[in-house]
């Protein structure tokens, strides 16, 4: 045999060994469960019908095992949309369809980015109801028009700096005074 063959023989080897200890161990395992749910409801493994031992042990035993180097998805940290992200594209979204309903906004908003949630959009359009950046007709949600602050595309702000300016007295602002 060359050293490559010795190798994959090797790891071959290595490889059945742990599939063989991962089946005793789960086996093992879900056996010490079975009995200690039993023990806790003062049952006896001899007091459980036959036919009922056979298919609670087949259950066990083919339950596909995990795939190797696979995180389980409970184990797996959620990814967080980053900040201001849902708002983002919420507003993106309703300056290009105005008057949709918050499933369709949720859908597409999750489909553009899949770390945002659909939860966390039905959260932005109830605050920002409430702050007055949407507004809703019936199930429909729109762009509050003229936000303190923002500008649609149908309502652009006025530039008040000019009143600040004055101080009340009436300047031009396209020639320096």
């Amino acid at each position: 045999m060359t050293a490559e063959e010795l190798k994959i023989s090797a790891l071959q080897s290595v490889t059945a060994a742990i599939d063989a200890a991962y089946s005793r161990g789960f086996a093992e395992g879900g056996a010490n469960m079975r009995d200690n749910i039993l023990k806790a409801v003062n049952v006896s493994a001899s007091q459980i019908a036959p036919e009922v031992q056979t298919v609670v042990k087949a259950s066990i035993e083919g339950r596909p095992r995990p795939a190797r180097n696979q995180i389980p998805q409970f184990l797996k940290s959620n990814v967080r949309a980053r900040r201001g992200l849902v708002r983002t594209l919420t507003k993106s979204f309703l300056e290009v369809h105005p008057g949709a309903p918050w499933r369709e906004i949720a859908d597409a908003v999750v489909k553009q980015d899949g770390s945002v949630s659909a939860s966390s959009v039905g959260t932005e359009l109830r605050r920002g109801l409430e702050a007055g950046r949407y507004r809703h007709e019936g199930a429909l949600y729109f762009l509050a028009s003229n936000v303190a602050g923002e500008e649609t595309a149908e309502h652009p702000q006025k530039d008040d700096s000019a009143d600040l300016l004055s101080n009340g007295r009436e300047v031009s602002t396209t020639e320096p005074p």
